[in-house]
């Protein structure tokens, strides 16, 4: 164990120094965007970017121009749905959380619907991640109450009862193997369809509270930790990122100019776009760049979502008050 140590300690320092502060030009801004909450992108099979507003409304890119969808008129005409993530099946028909009312389903028609406690199998209607697997099950995260399942006629719940580490759930992926990754408020679940493994701090973990996590191509687990206290992130949670291959855990740090990382994705040269509470991070595999209001164009800090289209252009999404959406080419 002491080799080990020794080992992570060394790779730790190795790419804590290895970071470039990248001047960049190459982000677009999307103006009419600016001031909007981002919570989530998606991309559908026809390459069109979805996103998900902590508004009363989802937005769509095509051809370079963004439209509005609301989400249908509740409680005598009072729109109280705010979204919070987003994601699209193998119909392309996308599935919209919300902070206080179930999952709402916008088909390929422009036709709304609603899934709650009230009508569904959903376990609670706070939801905060969704992710569908190669079979089309939706995999959809609550806040407090665990995990649904849906295949498209039945529910299924899984909670610490089940072997879930916590009900509280930050992020879901999926690897190619069809296991599932949860992070939660209490470590990281891996679920293979029968068993579960949990793992914290004891296991690896650089803290319990994980803030997100994705699955790469190559079935490596990245996992981002973060400080939680008294129900807010703390601004003195520096814990880089975990890499987990299936036998050890391996620990980067590319930067001290961010506190913790929100959102993951993967491009197809091999590159991790991560979105962090001060810009957005790449690591090629050696190096570290960094791009944010300081050295690029790239404008607000809190970076929740982040996807990549088939022409490997990264949108990345911000909660901030300025920046809205951006787009690197």
């Amino acid at each position: 164990m002491k080799l080990i140590s020794k080992i992570l300690y060394i790779l730790f320092i190795l790419f804590a120094i290895s970071c470039k502060k990248e001047t960049a030009s190459a982000w677009i801004p999307f103006p009419h965007t600016s001031g909007i909450a981002i919570t989530g992108i998606a991309v559908d099979g026809f390459d069109n970017v979805w996103v998900s507003t902590y508004d009363t409304c989802i937005l769509m890119q095509h051809n370079g121009l963004w439209t509005a969808d609301t989400f249908p008129n509740l409680n005598n005409g009072k729109i109280n749905s705010n979204g919070t993530a987003i994601a699209i099946d193998q119909n392309n028909n996308k599935w919209v959380g919300t902070n206080a009312n179930g999952i709402w389903v916008l088909d390929i028609n422009n036709h709304w619907t609603q899934m709650n406690t009230t009508n569904s199998g959903l376990i609670n209607d706070s939801i905060s991640c969704i992710s569908i697997d190669t079979r089309n099950n939706k995999w959809i995260g609550t806040n407090r109450s665990g995990i649904s399942k849906f295949d498209g006629n039945t529910w299924t719940s899984f909670t610490t009862n089940n072997g879930l580490i916590n009900n509280a759930i930050t992020a879901i992926s999926i690897d190619s193997r069809g296991n599932e990754w949860f992070g939660t408020w209490g470590g990281v679940s891996e679920f293979n369809g029968t068993a579960w493994k949990n793992y914290t701090v004891a296991n690896g973990l650089t803290y319990n509270f994980v803030a997100t996590l994705a699955v790469d191509p190559q079935n490596n687990v990245w996992v981002a930790c973060a400080g939680y206290s008294n129900g807010v992130l703390g601004e003195w949670s520096h814990y880089g990122i975990l890499k987990y291959d299936g036998k050890y855990w391996t620990l980067y740090n590319p930067a001290e100019d961010y506190d913790y990382i929100l959102s993951i994705a993967f491009d197809d040269r091999g590159d991790k776009w991560f979105g962090t509470d001060n810009g957005i991070c790449r690591f090629d595999g050696i190096n570290w760049f960094e791009y944010n209001s300081n050295n690029s164009s790239l404008k607000g800090a809190y970076y929740p979502a982040i996807a990549i289209d088939k022409q490997q252009h990264v949108w990345a999404g911000t909660m901030s008050g300025i920046g809205g959406i951006w787009e690197f080419q």
